[in-house]
């Protein structure tokens, strides 16, 4: 079975020290993009011009987190990844691949405390671009 590593190019995250290791609940899903231009000359053949590298984006979600797992993935985005916009290294948690990936943000994770539960904080899904795979 195909995997995303099968459609991407080698390479090294802007922020390389760690990488997120937080895994998720759930992947909610997982689509794959790139442009392309199909060309259709005048005796027939056809050629694909690739206009982009191929990514796939990935939508993370938590349904609770205690708070501990909560700060360390703040601590992430703001002091290593998104705040900086710096791609980083991310391990897909569900995958048979033991591929590492480079992965960008492409949604902010916001936190909201949960009254029902004292040390746990609520996450709305996270939203990773996977750019490449570790070289």
């Amino acid at each position: 079975m195909a995997n995303m590593a099968d459609y991407l190019s080698v390479k090294v995250a802007d922020y390389t020290v760690t990488e997120l290791t937080l895994a998720p609940h759930k992947v909610l899903h997982e689509e794959g993009d790139i442009e392309q231009e199909v060309l259709e000359y005048d005796h027939g053949d056809v050629e694909i011009i690739t206009l982009s590298e191929s990514f796939f984006n990935i939508t993370l979600q938590w349904d609770y987190l205690v708070l501990a797992d909560a700060y360390a993935l703040q601590k992430f985005w703001y002091e290593y990844a998104d705040c900086f916009g710096q791609s980083f290294y991310w391990h897909h948690p569900y995958s048979e691949d033991s591929n590492i990936y480079v992965a960008r943000f492409q949604s902010v994770p916001v936190f909201t405390f949960v009254s029902q539960f004292v040390n746990a904080q609520k996450i709305p899904p996270v939203k990773l671009g996977i750019e490449g795979v570790k070289a």
